[in-house]
Parts: C-alpha cells; sequence; structure tokens
C-alpha cells in the first residue's frame, strides 16, 4: 500500500477528548471544556491532515488521546473564537459512550483555517467554495 503524502502539517497546542453518554449533556459540557481548552497548558502535537483523515502524534512520545481523526466519523464541528483558534469536533464514539467531544487548539491561524477547510470539504461536498452549485 503507497503512503499518500498528507494536505498539510499542523502544530496542536491542546487536545482533550470528553465522552458523554447523553446528548442533552453535549452543550453543558462544550461551554465548560472550552474555556479550559483556551487556558490548558500546551501539550504540543503533530497535525498530519489526509483528504479523509488527520493523524495526530506526539513531538515529545507521550500518549495521544485519539490517534486518527476520520472525518467521516465527525457529526458536527463547531468552532471557536478565531483568537482561540480552537475546534470541537462532535465525533461518533462506541458503544458505551457514543458521543466524543475532541477538542483541538491549534498553534497557528493558517493550520486552523486548513482544517476547517479539509473537515468542511470532506463533510459538505456540495458546498465546497470551488464547485458551482447547480440551478434547481
Amino acid at each position: 500500500m503507497a503512503a499518500t503524502n498528507p494536505l498539510f502539517q499542523s502544530k496542536i497546542d491542546v487536545c482533550t477528548i470528553k465522552k458523554e453518554k447523553k446528548a442533552d449533556k453535549v452543550q453543558a459540557t462544550m461551554k465548560k471544556q472550552l474555556v479550559k481548552t483556551t487556558k490548558a497548558k500546551p501539550k504540543p502535537l503533530t497535525a498530519r491532515v489526509f483528504p479523509d483523515k488527520m493523524e495526530l502524534s506526539s513531538t515529545n512520545k507521550k500518549n495521544v488521546p485519539i490517534d486518527v481523526v476520520q472525518f467521516g466519523k465527525i457529526q458536527k464541528v463547531n468552532k471557536g473564537t478565531k483568537q482561540d483558534k480552537v475546534a470541537i469536533l462532535t465525533y461518533e464514539g462506541d458503544k458505551k459512550t457514543p458521543i466524543w467531544l475532541v477538542f483541538l487548539r491549534f498553534n497557528t491561524d493558517k493550520g486552523y483555517e486548513e482544517f476547517l477547510k479539509a473537515v468542511d470539504k470532506k463533510n459538505n461536498p456540495e458546498a465546497a467554495p470551488d464547485q458551482e452549485q447547480p440551478a434547481s
């Protein structure tokens, strides 16, 4: 199997995961964890973004909360403020905890913007900016 080259590579300062069993607790968890993520001490990770997934690896050989984020399993993407560079992914979990909230704080504006574009194209291919919308 030939290795494909990533679309881009970016540094992530913080990556945390919160697992929820009930959908009604998701909003409250997002609000609490968003504040924690923006203020958290950096634990640097390297993100390699491919057309259908993102691979995360630690720069100092520590464990990574999630190794691979499959774009097909992302249910929703919430964006923090542009200055915070935080993205919140509502992700398909397992049987025990069906909802995972993945909080990512990017090191650079460019990495944050490129990641959001890659996820948006994968989840909403009809809304990709470089394609024309058919008239109905």
